[in-house]
């Protein structure tokens, strides 16, 4: 009886195994090179989108215009429409140092190294919030020969890192 039941059993054919474990290394060779050196990119990526949505969410909230200055390659701070340093929420200093290793390798469509956004949320190019971004804003970071892109949209200043 036990040996007619093992017999109507079925395994992975040896070709079904090998079909699975070309896919797992087709994977790894696509995955590994962005996770190897990249954990303090994704890292601070998320943290520069989470201080962007952040400074957004002050001028909301408050009815006023709020700022996020860059000092390339590697800092940025929150201030408010008095020019007065906001210490983030997340470390308590009023400038954020990137980790690192990490720089921040160029700003496309914000001409004076800031983005403004106004009581409505809408972002702007200048500290006084009267020249709207026309067009998609760029924030690219780099490590380690990998970049990230948080990109601006404008109008409605949503956010999206890729």
């Amino acid at each position: 009886m036990a040996f007619s039941m093992l017999k109507n059993l079925r395994g992975f054919t040896l070709v079904e195994l090998l079909l699975v474990l070309i896919l797992i290394g087709i994977m790894a060779v696509i995955a590994v090179p962005n996770w190897v050196g990249s954990p303090n990119l994704e890292a601070q990526t998320q943290a520069l989108l989470s201080d962007l949505r952040y400074t957004q969410t002050l001028a909301m909230t408050h009815g006023q215009r709020f700022d996020l200055n860059f000092t390339l390659p590697s800092s940025y701070g929150i201030s408010d429409p008095g020019g007065t340093a906001v210490a983030n929420p997340s470390t308590g200093a009023s400038t954020v140092s990137l980790v690192s290793g990490t720089t921040m390798s160029s700003l496309t469509n914000l001409p004076n190294n800031l983005i403004s956004f106004d009581e409505r949320g809408v972002p702007y190019t200048d500290s006084a919030a009267t020249v709207a971004l026309t067009a998609n804003a760029t924030i690219v970071l780099s490590a380690n020969g990998i970049t990230r892109n948080i990109i601006i949209t404008p109008e409605t200043g949503s956010m999206v890192a890729q």
